[in-house]
């Protein structure tokens, strides 16, 4: 293995493993989460298994910023966790889409959470920042979520698995046929859906 190769790789398994570590920290239900790095290391390749663990490395990284706000037990912080991922270059902006002050967000590659695919993000606020533009009329209130391809049941498994208070629907502000997605679902942290759902915990 070439010098540069292989610090590249001590690089990326440095990264891995601190954000391995801040995600055992953190664990709003004492959740398992499925490691990114499993299929990683059934692969043989060389330069596959490295391009595997720089994927893996950023999708743990990426559930570190965006898990704990998923947990939902109180309003989320869309513009400043945006603000983090732009900085850290996990999306695209401006927002690819949006109706109802509601802005959405291309991922600039899709990631691992917890053995789903995250192509997006989306996310509204009443700040009226350069990230989130807050449309005229009603408010969307403060809410925040991800768009991905996984199926209905899955989310509703990695709910309940999770303990995570948020809610699942079909995306239509959103077009993902530019990613090759026919079909995607939201999965969003808005207080005001989840009351009844705390009210039962």
């Amino acid at each position: 293995m070439m010098k540069g190769q292989a610090n590249t790789m001590l690089h990326i398994l440095a990264v891995a493993i601190g954000a391995t570590l801040a995600l055992s920290i953190f664990s709003p239900s004492k959740a398992q989460l499925f490691s990114p790095y499993d299929s990683c290391r059934r692969i043989t390749e060389s330069m596959q298994r490295l391009a595997c663990f720089d994927r893996a490395g950023r999708s743990a990284r990426f559930a570190e910023i965006f898990l704990p706000e998923m947990a939902c037990r109180r309003d989320p912080r869309p513009t400043e966790v945006f603000q983090m991922l732009i900085n850290e270059r996990f999306i695209r902006t401006p927002a690819v889409g949006g109706g109802d002050s509601i802005s959405y967000f291309a991922l600039t590659q899709p990631l691992e959470l917890d053995s789903m695919t995250i192509i997006g993000v989306m996310g509204a606020d009443e700040t009226n920042s350069r990230i989130i533009a807050r449309g005229p009329g009603t408010s969307a209130g403060i809410r925040m979520g991800f768009v991905t391809t996984a199926r209905t049941g899955q989310l509703e498994d990695w709910r309940q698995r999770m303990g995570f208070a948020v809610r699942i629907d079909d995306v239509d502000d959103f077009n993902t046929t530019p990613l090759g997605v026919t079909a995607a679902k939201e999965v969003v942290c808005y207080m005001a859906y989840n009351t009844p759902f705390l009210q039962r915990r």
